[in-house]
């Protein structure tokens, strides 16, 4: 307060010296000042003219504005975050202040220093990787330290893009113009700040802060690649000489000799290839159930990516890994053709869009002859963008996580056991890295040294998980839990599926049980409405001696449909769940007034289901059981926030008669053994037709009940405690692969932009090659409109 006082004292005094002041102009105060707006206005609009003009000093503002608009939406989603989740006060931003201060500080050292080695037209979108990066460890951890941190990265990246752009104007623009033109730099340079402020702001809500530092982070990205295309810099293209030189070898970085250097008849050769690569992308589907041969998810991709690797150039290289993806995608879904038909192709192509990066990574690096060296590299950076790829689509409105490569080891507990350590990423990323080193072994051409690096690396792998299975600690088992389910199988008519689970559970009554589970959809009406059925339900719990989990899918009241999880013990309604993550297209049709048409011609749902809004633990005599529904033991992400948040038993309720046979239900059942070992939590999948299952906190089968089967089933259940370093520390596999990823980026995109070597002139020493030479003079920071 003493401050603010002393400030308004200040600027009351400035106020007061200024108005004893001599009026110089003379004349009338009002006609010259709007005189001077008139000519400010004017030359601006010269200035802005000018900018339009030419794209050589369009391109630099724009990519100033872009990222000072990023910037303006991540700071106040800081502003955001730390007044809902922390209550700062002043002192609390004025850190956030410090941060930036100390990047912009930096980044004004740093510029020179880097314009000194780099093209600065190759620097400016690399400094979006660092928005990116601040962006996806700000998602993987809301605290403050590191939320404030990527402030300051991001600031310290703006200073240098914002001075480097200076720079690249300022050697464009003729003297006389160049005073407009700035005025428009510094325009665009506070204005965008403060939309992407305002623009932030009606997209906020608490809990929504780490869907859009994703989003933060997919913008940068984006923006920066469309830096990189206009300004012809990596990965798509170089203005530097030795860049165009490289470009014109033959097998020089970045060729693409896909076009006239290859002839109509080769052209007329790539179809074959193609075709081989959608056929050898449907190998690893075989890993999964039902045929379970889960060796191929460590070399099931070993001859997509020979494909990949042997092309002729990246872009049939890039051709080919779409088709695998598109093939392994019908392959391990081919159990919903019969429901999507046709609209299939779309999401196969989508799969093998996202493959895109991990096939281009594993051709540039193991293509030809490779070293070592690469091989290594390739086993680093392919993998990691893989688990980018299986990341990106466990988004539920791309599909959700169905067959994810880790989730193969399901049938192997041992080596599934590093899934406590990293979820299923850790696996995925462990067994593609086993598929590229076994790539590198078998290639034709490699060398011999790469051939054994390939062995050792991959038989280094798979020992290391096989090791921390067998070393790992147990978990601490505390106790058992006897759980009982009954599963009728295929029942038409919501009155039917009652009386059957009613009666099957009847046949249960005098045995010594704590839990049963009934199935996904087993009660079809509202129970709040129906109170004939809480008290049948009431009373078999009652006979019992133990509660029952049911399942409504109902229209609640005058709301929408639900699909709950509904304890019911002898006293009446114990607690309940709405499911959270929905299927898209079966439960509900994503953008339906443009896609609601399909609900005519295939099996989607004629209306949208309403989602939950929180996870639940639901109390069973001092248990704490985390119920999910039928798609969500497929997110790895909802039974590790139920372990964390107290759950000893985690319950799924499902419902794939819609898919009765196929290897939709032994897959979806498969998902609670991998479920079970990440979290440290037993785990049960109650089907209402097949396939039923139980596993222990190890990941070990404690019961299955078929597809084919129907009946009751009961199995004592250990029960185990403490949290896996998984639970503790979340999905850090796919972060740490994003940051990697971006760090190659950032690296590659350095060397591509490197300055040409200095050259020795006759006659002098030697001088720096460049045509245009940045400087770096000193001049008033304050510039006056001409």
């Amino acid at each position: 307060a003493l401050g603010l006082v002393l400030a308004g004292a200040g600027y009351l005094g400035a106020a007061r010296a200024f108005h004893g002041l001599p009026d110089v102009g003379g004349g009338d105060v009002a006609g010259r000042l709007a005189h001077g707006l008139r000519r400010a206005a004017t030359e601006l609009a010269a200035g802005v003219a000018f900018v339009a003009r030419r794209d050589a000093v369009r391109r630099p503002l724009l990519a100033v504005a872009g990222n000072r608009l990023l910037l303006g939406a991540g700071v106040v989603l800081l502003v955001l975050v730390a007044d809902e989740r922390y209550a700062l006060e002043a002192p609390g931003y004025g850190v956030a202040v410090a941060a930036a201060g100390v990047g912009a500080s930096a980044g004004t050292w740093a510029a020179p220093l880097l314009d000194g080695r780099y093209r600065p037209e190759a620097l400016l979108p690399l400094t979006f990787l660092v928005g990116a990066a601040a962006a996806v460890a700000g998602a993987y951890s809301t605290t403050l330290a590191v939320l404030v941190a990527g402030v300051g990265a991001t600031v310290f990246a703006v200073q240098v893009l914002r001075l480097l752009a200076g720079a690249l104007v300022e050697r464009t623009c003729p003297g006389e113009v160049r005073s407009r033109v700035f005025s428009v730099f510094d325009l665009l340079y506070h204005v965008a700040f403060i939309v992407g402020g305002l623009a932030l702001v009606p997209l906020w809500s608490p809990g929504r802060e780490r869907a859009l530092l994703w989003l933060l982070a997919v913008a940068f990205v984006a923006t920066g690649a469309a830096v990189a295309e206009r300004q012809r810099t990596w990965p798509f293209g170089t203005r530097s000489p030795a860049g165009a030189a490289a470009l014109a070898r033959p097998g020089g970085p970045g060729v693409d000799t896909d076009g006239a250097g290859v002839g109509r008849r080769a052209t007329s050769r790539r179809w074959a290839p193609r075709v081989a690569a959608l056929v050898a992308g449907a190998a690893p589907a075989l890993a999964f159930p039902a045929t379970d041969l889960w060796p191929l998810g460590a070399v099931g991709l070993v001859p997509l990516l020979t494909l990949v690797v042997r092309a002729p150039a990246g872009r049939e290289a890039v051709v080919r890994t779409v088709a695998g993806g598109a093939g392994f995608f019908v392959a391990a879904h081919h159990w919903l053709l019969p429901t999507v038909g046709p609209f299939a192709l779309v999401p196969g192509l989508a799969m093998g869009a996202l493959w895109v990066p991990w096939g281009w990574l594993a051709f540039r690096f193991l293509r030809g002859r490779p070293a070592p060296g690469a091989l290594v590299a390739a086993a680093a950076l392919a993998p990691a963008a893989w688990v980018l790829a299986e990341y990106l689509r466990s988004w539920e409105h791309l599909g959700g996580p169905w067959a994810l490569l880790g989730a193969t080891l399901w049938t192997r507990p041992t080596l599934a056991a590093a899934a406590s350590l990293g979820g299923v990423w850790l696996l995925s990323l462990v067994l593609g890295a086993v598929n590229v080193a076994v790539t590198g072994a078998l290639v034709p051409g490699a060398r011999p040294a790469t051939r054994r690096a390939g062995v050792a690396l991959a038989a280094g792998l798979v020992g290391a998980l096989w090791a921390y299975g067998e070393l790992r600690p147990a978990p601490a088992q505390v106790g058992t839990v006897t759980v009982a389910g009954v599963q009728p199988g295929v029942v038409h008519g919501s009155a039917e599926r009652f009386a059957d689970h009613e009666e099957l559970t009847r046949s249960l009554v005098g045995e010594p049980v704590d839990l049963v589970v009934w199935a996904e959809s087993s009660v079809g009406f509202d129970l709040d409405d129906s109170p004939a059925h809480i008290e049948r339900l009431r009373a078999l719990a009652a006979d019992m001696g133990a509660p029952i989990l049911v399942n409504v899918d109902a229209r609640r009241g005058a709301g929408g449909i639900y699909k709950s999880s509904v304890l019911v013990d002898e006293h009446g309604t114990a607690g309940r769940y709405d499911k959270m993550r929905l299927v898209p297209f079966g439960e509900y049709i994503p953008l339906r007034p443009a896609l609601g048409w399909m609900s005519s011609i295939t099996e989607a749902a004629g209306e949208d289901r309403r989602r939950g809004d929180e996870l639940a633990i639901l109390d069973v005599d001092g248990l704490g059981i985390g119920p999910l529904v039928c798609f969500e033991s497929a997110f790895p992400d909802l039974s590790r926030l139920l372990a964390e948040r107290g759950a000893e038993l985690v319950v799924l309720q499902t419902a794939t008669t819609t898919f009765q046979g196929s290897w939709a239900q032994g897959q979806h059942a498969s998902l609670g053994a991998v479920r079970a070992i990440e979290t440290g939590r037993p785990m049960v999948h109650a089907a209402i037709s097949g396939v039923s299952a139980v596993f222990d906190a190890e990941g070990h089968q404690l019961a299955r009940l078929g597809n084919h089967e129907t009946g009751v089933w009961v199995a004592d259940v250990p029960v185990a405690t403490g949290r896996t370093p998984y639970v503790r520390a979340g999905d850090w596999v796919p972060v740490m692969c994003i940051l990697a990823l971006l760090a190659a980026a950032m690296v590659a995109g350095l060397r591509a932009g490197r300055r040409p070597a200095r050259v020795d002139h006759p006659g002098g020493s030697g001088a720096p090659a460049l045509a245009h030479p940045v400087r770096w003079a000193a001049e008033p920071t304050t510039r006056r409109v001409v």
